[in-house]
């Protein structure tokens, strides 16, 4: 999977899933999560290969059981779902498990919530848990939604993947490579407008200062000038022209880019964290499945701990992921006294 990483300038990997410079939040995250789970299926692939062997079986034979019942494919999915919705529940709410309704439901599905329980232990042994945010008072639905489902995205994205698996007509051939292949990408590319906005005519207008007079400590006033003259081939010469007009062209595209720039932070967007070292995605892989040390990470990569640190918590941050709880290091090697230096040298 390396192979289709895009190189961006001095040697940096580019996210395949972002281009533009400004986008929406959610669509940063979303795009910066599915780079994620593909780091993950290419440099620490166990989670899928457990999700396969594992937790599959579990939910196939609970498709099975529903199929039986004269259930359609969009039913099954949509019980899934309810039972995840209802596990999740379970976990935040004391004693949602004992009420008699949710042992109802529970009982009428039982292998479904069994395999979704599994679901969750799988997300927790490897630690694709997301955070979790407080959403305060707020009592709009939209909202609430929209929250735990963001605290619970690796395993949206692993129940999405058993539906590909089991579901969809090449599933099975995704499920058997190895390793196996995640649910395809979300699509969050967007086509060109339909009605792009026109490039404003260019007026290449020179600056002029205006000094103080009265006060010379005052700060010079810079302002537009007059339009530029074209060129008179009879008075200038023609590298002094475009020299002129270049200069005045880059002033001009300075202060466009600039002014779009503002215009796109008004409108809620943000600006896109196009090139990112594919190394820290990877730093942030190990050390959340692999669960190396910051420390082993560091030292295999000939960097400080405290810039590996720094880069594994901006990806967390950046893809919305609880980190993995802290364990103690690896005992540190006693360092060698002179005479074994000299002993080994020899």
């Amino acid at each position: 999977m390396a192979g289709n990483v895009k190189r961006g300038g001095k040697g940096r990997h580019k996210i395949p899933f972002i281009f533009a410079d400004y986008a929406r939040p959610d669509e940063v995250q979303t795009r910066a999560q599915e780079y994620f789970l593909w780091v993950v299926h290419g440099r620490t692939p166990a989670p899928l290969y457990r999700l396969r062997d594992e937790v599959f079986p579990k939910f196939r034979a609970a498709f099975d059981l529903e199929r039986s019942r004269a259930e359609t494919d969009d039913e099954i999915k949509k019980h899934a779902c309810q039972a995840l919705v209802d596990v999740m529940l379970k976990e935040e709410i004391d004693g949602l498990g004992a009420l008699v309704e949710y042992q109802a439901v529970w009982a009428a599905s039982r292998l479904l919530y069994d395999a979704t329980d599994d679901l969750i232990s799988w997300a927790n042994r490897f630690n694709l848990r997301g955070r979790r945010f407080d959403v305060g008072e707020s009592k709009d639905p939209d909202s609430l939604k929209s929250a735990r489902i963001g605290a619970i995205w690796p395993v949206v994205a692993a129940l999405e993947t058993i539906f590909d698996w089991h579901f969809a007509p090449l599933g099975s051939l995704r499920k058997n490579r190895s390793p196996p292949l995640w649910r395809a990408p979300v699509r969050l590319f967007k086509g060109p407008p339909k009605d792009p906005e026109i490039l404003p005519t260019i007026r290449l207008k020179a600056p002029v200062c205006n000094f103080p007079r009265s006060e010379p400590s005052a700060a010079v006033e810079v302002v537009e000038g007059t339009e530029q003259a074209s060129w008179d081939a009879e008075f200038e010469p023609e590298e002094q022209f475009r020299s002129r007009i270049r200069y005045l062209f880059e002033l001009w595209l300075n202060r466009y880019v600039e002014s779009k720039k503002v215009a796109a932070r008004d409108a809620g967007l943000v600006e896109v964290p196009g090139k990112r070292e594919l190394d820290h995605f990877c730093w942030t892989a190990r050390y959340q499945i692999d669960q190396a040390y910051i420390s082993t990470i560091a030292r295999e990569n000939n960097k400080t701990e405290k810039a590996v640190e720094q880069a594994i918590e901006h990806v967390l941050e950046l893809i919305s992921l609880e980190k993995r709880p802290g364990r103690r290091g690896p005992p540190r090697q006693p360092k060698a006294s002179r005479a074994t230096k000299a002993r080994d040298h020899r």
